[in-house]
């Protein structure tokens, strides 16, 4: 499974010492190993989940025993920057454990659903985001110049993934939600794009948090080294750099 770089690859949380004393571990979760078994959430063979409802009916007929079968607080279908995949909400862990057997059972166990309408998928919880990067890819940006400020960064965002652009998002979760951009001294990290945003600081918030980054990202603006996306609430995960990638990218 290959892992996504999080928004805290390169993450100074602000205030490190209060993030890491609130209990946020703002570490991306390594990548998984293949293979299912029947304890895993089952090998057996569908014909091909058509859709997400069969996909779920699948897993409660399969895999309702498994001990990962309760942690798994949704399974959706999303489109993430143009890419179909199935997202697994997963109920985040009181320590914040690093044992991703759940993730990984869970993954397994919607594969052997044989899913027809995406290969590409998402494990996420409060603390940590995984991908598994599958066959689809997304279309090519328009040839347009690189931002060089806020303003030139908020209109390429909106000419690349608002309605009609190449890599249209429109109608995803996170797009919709930037409030504003703009760029703020911050202290040692100088130069840095603060995007303030109406998402919610929750696990789904959070696959939402690193589309949106990556999005900006791959704009390759070098007007500021450092980005923060801030939620609705005013919550912040951290500082990250300006090279993090959408997921499902190479």
């Amino acid at each position: 499974m290959r892992a996504l770089r999080t928004a805290t690859a390169v993450l100074v949380a602000l205030g490190l010492a209060g993030a890491l004393a609130s209990g946020c571990r703002l570490a991306t979760k390594p990548g998984s190993t293949g293979g299912g078994t029947s304890g895993d959430g089952g090998s057996k063979k569908a014909d091909g989940a058509k859709d997400i409802e069969a996909v779920k009916a699948y897993l409660a007929a399969n895999s309702a025993q498994a001990t990962w079968y309760p942690l798994v607080e949704s399974i959706e279908q999303q489109s993430i920057a143009g890419v179909p995949a199935i997202v697994i909400v997963l109920k985040t862990a009181a320590d914040a454990d690093t044992d991703y057997s759940k993730d990984d059972a869970a993954v397994n166990a919607i594969r052997a659903s044989d899913p027809a309408f995406t290969d590409c998928y998402i494990t996420v919880d409060q603390w940590s985001i995984r991908t598994e990067r599958g066959t689809a890819e997304r279309p090519a940006l328009e040839a347009l110049p690189k931002p060089t400020d806020a303003a030139s960064l908020k209109s390429w965002l909106e000419q690349q993934y608002g309605p009609g652009g190449p890599r249209d998002s429109s109608a995803e979760a996170w797009y919709g939600t930037v409030k504003s951009i703009e760029v703020v001294n911050k202290d040692a990290f100088g130069p840095t794009v603060i995007v303030k945003t109406g998402l919610t600081a929750d696990a789904r918030g959070r696959v939402s948090e690193h589309t949106l980054m990556g999005a900006l990202c791959s704009s390759g603006y070098d007007f500021a080294k450092w980005m923060q996306v801030q939620f609705a609430s005013g919550e912040a995960r951290g500082i990250a750099g300006n090279r993090q990638s959408l997921p499902f990218e190479k």
